[in-house]
């Protein structure tokens, strides 16, 4: 590490550190509230590095592929599979920082029993009340739970939807499933089919009929999200207990995204559909439908509308709305089943953390006591109590104090009673950004008292957009997740803490020193480990010298862990070894509208490559700063229009020649390779479909190994991205479920020839594997599609060895003729090893 004494030796330097100690712990609620402010601003960014669309048709074709392949493998005898030695993954968590929740299920008899969805994170169970939970299904197609019910009197029965169209937060989902063990097993209910789901890629939430349990009432949002727009979402009855749909017509009047639906059980006929712009009812069970207005009483642009329904007197009826434009919600009711209403109360200020920007959009939820009609609880960024039906409000919450275990996390979306809720037991479960929470007392719960925060270690669901792990000690482990901001742990993912709050970003540890980094939203960085000045010191705001995506990329040097690049509009260095010295501007320069989003640095530090949203790549020297272009006309024909944005940039760590780029969309073309520094390229999609894929890295130790994560897991290549792996016991991809991998490291150090793996996952927390080096490789020509280069199942031919080649390896080859690869020399790519034969003499030539 440089010489870090002149810290303590420079009062002006002490004072800046002490001071920025002192605001790092004054701002944490600004740096929270700024989150609370830009939600848009994350859906936008996450909707660009898609290349402005989800494309539900690629997401669905592509599934469909991953699933024929794995078939075709569990028929095949002895299959070939290349998984680049994957072995099972390991759950790392963190499980008491969890991930957003729109999906509480409790079992109507025994209340012990919990179903919760992740809107990335699948399908989670608990039998305890919520002291513990497990995943049911970590491969259903899609693991974007939005809505769970089970049957009341027959709960083995149960339903679930997928797909959260809230902005553009979450990848599309896959239908609505249906269980009848209790959860165990899920199928797409009959009435879909799984090769077209038109109108069913986003289904926000799921009603049973309140008296024929056999009709359900599905909410969706519209066909396909791209900014700016939503799309015109459906309601649609499903009849039959799944084996049949009925459309019914609310998207001719296009009031927006559909997201939720009541249906009274007074008057089933009567129907409530809400949506991001607006209310319809219905009086005739769905037949004709009348959108609310101002000659109702309505709100002229209610913006999105959420309505709970009095179980006593169940004309009556409540509507909070987002109130666009203004920065506090409205109350409305009805008396009168919907048919006109009032307004109860006028200026809400729950959907302010207090920037002034009203975020009901997103966070927006109304509930009325079953048993006693004067409370009625509201949810925004925090939680609101009336006890005179709606006239008043007080908060009965404080995300602010999460992190203390005392109060919820922020966020609110959806609130359910207990099912053995009564006069004596008042207990109520509370899903939001952080995961679950209940109170035993919902009249009584206050902002730091009566809730049990029931995420409890066990719920894994975190969110993140990066991470990083430690080659100093492979037991620490840094991350920053969507509105969980940076959580470290120093024991391998036993236990988490919070550092910093906001929406977290890139993070690492420096190789050559004690200094950790971390980042939060637009730009904003930090850095721990600076001797006497304990805590996390801000360093950099790309806000203020420059303008960045969401979150902004960050790289450390691998042989100078003091300094670091941070992408802006241009990209800046900054060496942290003399604090005061400001970040230095090295270029490219700087074009309107184009942004960094992917940096790498070559092992040895001697190249770095950046790309940017727009598809550009550029590659310099470090020091002399000369940039030169290297994607625009150059790129193989098969990606001619390679204009999306670069995700992520891989240079190989022995040969800097050997660059591996990714670019974001559902395009055919997702990866490109070249083996000459970037004068020629050639695609290396072969074996992935048209999928988004966000990171990639090569293994250290065996040059012709790399591996890549995508939005439905991780994929792997033994041979320079040629062919990408499919394995059975992983549903389709290496795993560790069917979930965006956002980023892929190895350790630094190899244990016995084995290399650790961390994945880091929007939706599933961190997980890791160890990478099993191959040292004894077995040649066999007359074992047909063997396998994997075991004496068992030795690889049939030379360049299947070859692929799988690493340091130091012994080939065991069995007497034959047998045919060179195609540049007609047998070479083990200037690796050190050797040549064994048995069974007498082998013949290296051509056919």
């Amino acid at each position: 590490m440089k010489n870090l004494k002149m810290i303590f030796s420079v009062l002006p330097l002490l004072l800046a550190g002490c001071l920025a100690v002192f605001l790092t712990l004054e701002n944490e609620y600004n740096e929270e509230k700024e989150e609370r402010e830009t939600a848009r601003g994350r859906d936008e960014y996450r909707l660009m590095m898609r290349g402005g669309s989800w494309q539900p048709e690629k997401v669905m074709a592509a599934r469909q592929f991953l699933k024929e392949q794995v078939e075709t493998l569990q028929t095949t005898v002895n299959p070939h599979k290349r998984d680049a030695g994957i072995n099972q993954w390991t759950e790392l968590g963190p499980k008491d920082f969890s991930g957003r929740v729109r999906a509480i299920a409790v079992h109507p008899t025994d209340p012990n029993i919990l179903f919760v969805g992740g809107v990335s994170g699948g399908i989670w169970k608990s039998t305890n009340g919520g002291a513990s939970w497990t995943p049911l299904n970590d491969f259903l197609p899609s693991l974007s739970v939005t809505s769970i019910l089970i049957h009341p009197t027959g709960p083995d029965t149960m339903y679930l939807s997928t797909g959260e169209a809230f902005v553009v937060s979450t990848a599309p989902g896959a239908g609505i499933f249906k269980s009848i063990d209790g959860g165990d097993t899920w199928n797409l209910i009959d009435a879909l089919d799984p090769n077209n789901l038109t109108g069913f890629h986003w289904v926000n939430k799921l009603v049973f009929h309140p008296t024929d349990r056999t009709i359900l009432f599905a909410a969706t949002g519209g066909n396909s999200i791209s900014s700016p727009g939503l799309g015109c979402g459906e309601i649609y009855k499903i009849t039959g207990s799944g084996s049949g749909i009925i459309d019914l017509g609310t998207s001719n009047i296009c009031l927006g995204t559909g997201l939720s639906v009541a249906v009274s059980a007074e008057d089933p006929d009567t129907i409530l559909a809400c949506f991001s712009g607006g209310l319809l009812v219905s009086g005739d069970g769905g037949q004709t439908w009348d959108p609310k207005g101002t000659s109702d009483g309505f709100l002229a642009v209610p913006g999105r509308v959420e309505v709970a329904l009095d179980p006593a007197n169940q004309s009556r009826i409540y509507a909070l709305c987002e109130n666009p434009g203004e920065n506090y919600g409205v109350l409305m009711h009805s008396t009168n089943a919907g048919r006109t209403w009032a307004t109860l109360n006028p200026t809400m200020a729950i959907f302010d953390a207090g920037g002034g920007e009203n975020n009901g959009w997103y966070h927006n939820t109304v509930w009325v006591d079953p048993t006693n009609a004067d409370i009625i609880i509201v949810g925004g960024v925090n939680l609101w109590r009336s006890t005179n039906r709606g006239i008043s409000f007080i908060p009965i919450s404080d995300w602010t104090e999460y992190t203390n275990g005392l109060s919820p996390h922020a966020d609110q979306h959806i609130i359910v009673a207990a099912s053995n809720y009564g006069p004596t037991n008042k207990k109520v479960y509370i899903g939001n950004d952080g995961g679950i929470v209940s109170t035993n007392n919902i009249g009584s719960a206050f902002v730091t008292t009566g809730w049990n925060l029931l995420n409890n270690n066990s719920f894994g669901t975190t969110q993140f957009y990066a991470s990083g792990t430690s080659g100093q000690s492979p037991n620490r482990l840094i991350g920053g997740a969507q509105d969980n901001g940076v959580i470290m742990s120093t024991d391998n993912g036993t236990t988490w803490t919070h550092e910093i709050t906001g929406d977290g970003g890139y993070c690492g540890f420096s190789s050559t020193s004690d200094l950790i980094y971390a980042s939060t939203q637009r730009g904003k960085f930090y850095v721990n480990g600076l001797g006497m000045l304990v805590g996390w010191i801000p360093f950099e705001d790309l806000d203020v010298i420059d303008t960045s995506v969401f979150i902004a990329p960050m790289k450390i040097y691998p042989n100078d862990g003091d300094v670091v690049l941070m992408g802006g509009e241009s990209l800046w260095r900054r060496d942290l070894a003399a604090l005061t010295a400001p970040s230095t501007n090295v270029g490219p320069q700087p074009q309107i509208n184009r942004f960094v989003t992917a940096i790498d640095i070559a092992l040895d530090s001697s190249l770095v490559l950046v790309g940017y949203n727009n598809g550009s790549v550029y590659k310099a020297t470090p020091g002399t700063w000369n940039w030169t272009l290297v994607s625009t006309s150059v790129i193989p024909d098969a990606c001619s229009s390679w204009n999306g944005p670069i995700t992520d940039i891989a240079i190989h760590p022995t040969n800097t020649d050997k660059i591996m780029i990714s670019r974001g969309g559902y395009e055919d073309c997702n990866i490109i390779f070249t083996n000459d520094g970037g004068t020629t390229w050639q695609s290396r999609s072969d074996g992935i479909p048209a999928l988004q894929v966000n990171c990639l890295t090569w293994h250290p130790d065996i040059g012709n190994w790399i591996y890549a994560g995508t939005d439905l897991g991780v994929m792997a290549s033994e041979n320079n991205g040629q062919d990408w792996n499919v394995m059975p016991n992983f549903g389709g991809s290496d795993g560790p479920a069917f979930v965006e991998v956002t980023e892929l490291q190895f350790a630094t150090a190899s244990v016995f020839g084995t290399r650790t793996l961390t994945a880091t996952t929007y939706g599933r927390g961190i997980w890791k594997t160890s990478t099993s080096v191959r040292k004894d490789i077995f040649i066999d020509e007359d074992c047909i599609n063997c396998g994997v280069g075991t004496q068992s199942f030795p690889f049939s031919n030379i360049s299947d060895a070859e692929d799988a080649q690493a340091h130091g390896q012994t080939w065991t080859i069995d007497a034959g003729i047998y045919t060179v690869p195609s540049n007609n020399k047998l070479v083990i790519d200037k690796k050190i090893g050797k040549v064994n034969t048995t069974n007498g003499s082998v013949i290296i030539g051509q056919n």
